[in-house]
């Protein structure tokens, strides 16, 4: 495959790339923030990772999950403005103070954020005009027709991901039941292509060591390029950067030993991921999975395990509704989606298209390694953990990017 002359908007973007991929010779973007003071969103996603995860650990289930701590916090953030004051607290325990909706954080994904309520039900203006400004969809549904009321959620989930989520709930999974009045539901997926044409192999089905271990389709890069790389003592991660304006990685935090994955999700927090976005340059011809997950998740019991549980009494959200009777939230559902290939996140599935979109973008061997750059081999054939970040430019600070958002979280297994 031919590759075109190097133009100066690829230097410009390289430049770009350079310093969000940390390469020499500006040094790699280094938080300097401690947890307790970084902005509140982030920190409720970084909580609402840690805690989804343990909590599938607790359940003893470590199967392959997605979720969206980036739309789930803001989801939240939605119902903390129609609760009492008593769920405010709770909120505020579990998050911190100031916890305010940044839709800076997500709005490059692909989603669905809605309060699902009664027809029997009127909200008060003050609620419903907040929803209005900050993009939260309010749907009036007969909960007393279950089948038409969840073919019309998902088929509204459906509508806002542009197909790539075609559900949400299921008639066999008893979700919804008929005494249902007040449901928050989110969904949340995302397109884009890797920043550089990694010439990868064809994929290959290699030894992947889950329980029971099994073959699965991975890529190999062809040539050794230069990566992000971190290292703690039985983990190691590497980065790759989505193109495009929009300033996204996907980490991979790889246990050392085959069956380390849950020793690594105890490990979890705001200082493995200070670790792992804080790497260094290797060269590596890595070998990564082709991997696809979508996970829908009933969120009530594991927000009730953080301490948010007010939100579920009968009269959280006396205020916003009309009606004498007192009413709380019934249920918060939240599905997810990422699609991992070697075109980035959704890739192309026409080989014409996929040449003709490798020939325009830029080459990862235009990236010089440092002297002295290590050499390393990137397996991932055991199960693992993954985030997608969202990194920003901050206005008034200096011109390194910052960790912004923790926008999906999942494990592959």
């Amino acid at each position: 495959m031919s590759s075109r002359p190097l133009t100066k908007a690829d230097a410009e973007l390289m430049e770009k790339l350079r310093k969000l991929r940390g390469g020499s010779p500006s040094p790699p973007p280094r938080p300097s923030t401690p947890f307790s003071d970084i902005p509140a969103q982030l920190k409720s996603e970084i909580i609402i990772s840690s805690s989804f995860l343990n909590s599938c650990l607790n359940a003893g289930n470590l199967q392959s999950i997605v979720f969206s701590p980036a739309i789930i916090s803001a989801s939240l953030i939605m119902a903390l403005y129609g609760a009492d004051k008593e769920a405010i607290k709770e909120i505020n325990d579990v998050f911190g103070q100031n916890l305010l909706c940044d839709n800076t954080s997500y709005e490059s994904l692909i989603y669905f954020k809605s309060l699902i309520y009664s027809k029997k039900l009127s909200l008060l203006p003050p609620f419903t005009d907040y929803c209005n400004k900050n993009d939260s969809h309010l749907f009036p549904v007969d909960f007393d027709n279950l089948g038409q009321t969840i073919k019309e959620i998902n088929s509204k989930v459906s509508e806002k991901t542009m197909g790539l989520i075609a559900n949400i709930l299921n008639d066999s999974q008893n979700i919804i039941i008929q005494d249902t009045s007040l449901c928050v539901a989110s969904a949340a997926t995302f397109v884009g292509q890797w920043a550089f044409s990694y010439p990868f192999d064809k994929p290959k089905s290699i030894m992947f060591y889950s329980n029971p271990p099994r073959q699965i389709d991975m890529i190999r890069q062809k040539e050794k390029e230069l990566w992000m790389f971190s290292e703690g003592d039985d983990w190691t991660c590497m980065s790759i950067i989505y193109g495009e304006d929009i300033p996204r990685k996907l980490y991979i935090i790889l246990p050392k030993k085959v069956d380390g994955l849950a020793n690594l999700i105890k490990k979890f927090d705001y200082s493995l991921i200070r670790q792992c976005i804080n790497g260094t340059n290797v060269l590596s011809a890595a070998t990564i999975p082709l991997f696809q997950i979508k996970s829908t998740m009933v969120l009530n019991d594991k927000l009730k395990d953080m301490g948010i549980k007010h939100l579920f009494s009968e009269n959280a959200f006396d205020k916003i509704i009309s009606n004498d009777n007192p009413h709380g939230l019934d249920l918060f559902v939240h599905a997810a989606r990422i699609k991992v290939d070697q075109f980035g996140a959704d890739g192309r599935d026409d080989t014409a298209d996929h040449l003709r979109y490798e020939d325009l973008r830029i080459q990862p061997g235009y990236l010089i390694p440092p002297p002295g750059c290590e050499e390393i081999e990137f397996v991932v054939d055991r199960p693992f953990i993954f985030f997608v970040a969202l990194w920003k430019v901050f206005e008034g600070q200096d011109s390194k990017p910052r960790l912004h958002s923790i926008q999906f979280t999942g494990i592959f297994s």
